[in-house]
């Protein structure tokens, strides 16, 4: 630590201007164990939310401002550790400072019910965000909004359409339990730098994952995928594991990179329906799972999978494969 810069930062200074970004926590006791902090927390980032794209990204930049006055300083200081209740790791502070600095930092919309259409396009989120248990009854766009911290959606609702294309999650991003009732896209890009939580998530809907990027472990373990979905033309996968997974209609790899150990052990892809895009087109009558072009550096584990109807591994690029899937009539959907 370079103690000429920690001697130079102004405690005082910082301090205020974090108030005033937040005034509405000025007064009180800024601690995650104080009901009245907690609660005036959720409703200051209910009211920043409906202020729109232009307000909640000048609060946003300035936190993030005041963030690296303590990184420049050499007074941030973070340990990562795993939260059992919510299933995750959190980055806690190690001094006062950026305790301060993250607890004012959270986006809380735990348990909330969203009426209307949700516009969250562009956001930035500089703190741990929390939409667990919400549900959005209205359409919801996170097309291109960036995640600095952990996010969670974890046993979240969505009754209609659901957009993240061009989405960046810089930390844990949690879905776990999630339920997608109309179409969802995390395609055109999405990247996913730590680790991606979609265990258990139902997908009613088509849905997307078209050259998304997963640079860490990627859960899709008991997922179930009622409708067509796309992991194709580049989606990049570090570790990825689809055990128990269920494929109900279409499925895409084609051309998808698996650089790391990848796993559908015991997965089920059904014959499912023909895919029919948004307009009424066909997009194919080939329900056969598509693998075709796609690359496998390391492990490729299909042990235990079912497959109703043979699929297509053309110009497949297997490097280890673990081969023992079963492959017979379809069954019916329970």
């Amino acid at each position: 630590m370079d103690d000429s810069h920690t001697n130079s930062f102004n405690k005082p200074a910082w301090e205020e201007q974090l108030i005033r970004l937040n005034g509405w926590a000025r007064g009180l006791e800024i601690s995650e164990d104080d009901a009245a902090f907690v609660s005036a927390r959720k409703k200051a980032s209910s009211e920043r939310f409906l202020e729109g794209q232009a307000e909640w990204n000048i609060w946003a930049q300035g936190m993030l401002a005041a963030c690296k006055m303590l990184a420049d300083a050499g007074i941030w200081s973070t340990v990562r550790v795993w939260n059992n209740e919510l299933a995750l790791a959190r980055c806690l502070g190690q001094n006062d400072e950026t305790v301060r600095w993250l607890s004012l930092a959270v986006t809380d919309f735990t348990d909330h019910v969203f009426k209307e259409v949700v516009d969250a396009k562009g956001f930035i989120f500089p703190g741990e965000v929390y939409f667990t248990r919400a549900t959005f009854n209205g359409a919801s766009d996170f097309q291109t909004a960036q995640f600095y911290n952990v996010v969670s959606f974890k046993e979240t609702r969505f009754n209609n359409d659901a957009l993240f294309r061009g989405a960046q999650f810089l930390a844990d991003a949690e879905f776990r339990g999630a339920h997608f009732v109309g179409r969802s896209s995390f395609a055109g890009g999405t990247k996913f730098l730590a680790d991606a939580w979609f265990k258990a998530v139902v997908y009613q809907r088509p849905t997307s994952f078209r050259r998304a990027q997963f640079s860490s472990f990627a859960d899709f373990e008991d997922a179930v995928f009622q409708s067509h979905v796309g992991f194709s033309d580049g989606t990049r996968f570090e570790r990825v594991k689809f055990d128990k997974a269920k494929f109900y209609g279409k499925v895409w790899f084609n051309e998808a990179f698996f650089a790391g150990n990848a796993s559908f052990s015991s997965a089920h892809f059904y014959r499912g329906k023909i895919p029919i895009s948004d307009t009424g087109e066909v997009l194919t009558e080939d329900l056969s799972p598509e693998f075709s072009g796609a690359t496998a550096l390391k492990a490729f584990s299909l042990d235990g999978a079912k497959f109703d109807l043979l699929p297509n591994f053309t110009q497949f690029n297997f490097s280890e494969v673990k081969w023992t899937p079963s492959i017979g009539p379809p069954e019916p959907i329970s």
